[in-house]
């Protein structure tokens, strides 16, 4: 059990990670200065969960007008993955929570930068979190492991990808450096000076050429300088599209030096 006796009664029911959540109730905000999912950052500075260690996230559910449930993750140093609990707490418990957190200033830069340059963990935790399921991914583990695929989702013991045939999940602890890939954008209001542009070239380089030609050869090696270095513009454009992507450095804290 990941919790210690507190000055305010609090009902703690443990759960596995399938049966965590309250099943009733709807999500209800605890203050208007933190958010309907309470942060690591939020908990450690406001104190909300002193007791909980690690604690990455927590979202209050409102039950009934006197009951309130608590989800909770935290992360896990044993098994190096997020785990998954709940609590129960009273009307009288909320509203102290409540009180405490609209009593306390808002967190200055400093207090921000101080509490995660504590928990580089869970900050790089929810840097990998904030990847929004689908985003190409190309990521190197410690242990000298390439993967590059789409980002199915993210589970509490690391992040899944898809390579196209195969589903890997990573660890998180394990990745040691990492990039986000994009397709490149072509404005296809350019395509009309590009080709326009890729036949005129053409033509005058077959015109150069073809000079000491009769009129109907020079005619016919201008028209197919024209076409042909329409077809190749064609070409390098689609392989610099598909085979030559943007990649953005992924941001490893705990490595910086990648």
């Amino acid at each position: 059990m990941i919790f210690k006796r507190t000055g305010i009664f609090i009902l703690i029911i443990t759960a596995s990670l399938t049966g965590a959540n309250p099943e009733r109730g709807s999500v209800i905000v605890l203050s208007t200065k933190v958010g309907a999912e309470i942060n690591y950052i939020e908990n450690i500075y406001y104190e909300i969960f002193p007791d909980v260690k690690n604690l990455y996230s927590a979202q209050f559910i409102r039950i009934n007008e006197s009951q309130y449930g608590v989800r909770l993750i935290y992360w896990d140093p044993e098994s190096l993955s997020l785990k998954r609990d709940a609590i129960f707490l009273n009307e009288d418990v909320f509203e102290k929570l409540k009180n405490k957190v609209d009593l306390t200033p808002f967190p200055t830069e400093r207090d921000v930068n101080r509490i995660t340059g504590k928990y580089v963990i869970l900050k790089q935790i929810e840097i990998f979190r904030s990847l929004p399921v689908g985003t190409h991914l190309k990521l190197y583990t410690v242990n000298s492991n390439k993967y590059r695929g789409i980002l199915l989702e993210h589970r509490e013991d690391g992040l899944v990808l898809f390579d196209g045939s195969k589903e890997f999940l990573i660890p998180y602890l394990s990745v040691q450096k990492g990039f986000r890939i994009e397709s490149r954008q072509f404005n296809p209001k350019l395509n009309t000076y590009v080709y326009w542009g890729s036949a005129i070239s053409g033509a005058a380089a077959a015109y150069y050429i073809s000079q000491d030609n009769s009129t109907h050869v020079r005619n016919f090696k201008i028209t197919s300088g024209a076409v042909g270095l329409v077809f190749v513009s064609h070409i390098i454009k689609d392989i610099w599209l598909t085979h030559f992507p943007k990649y953005y450095k992924l941001d490893i804290i705990w490595n910086k030096d990648n």
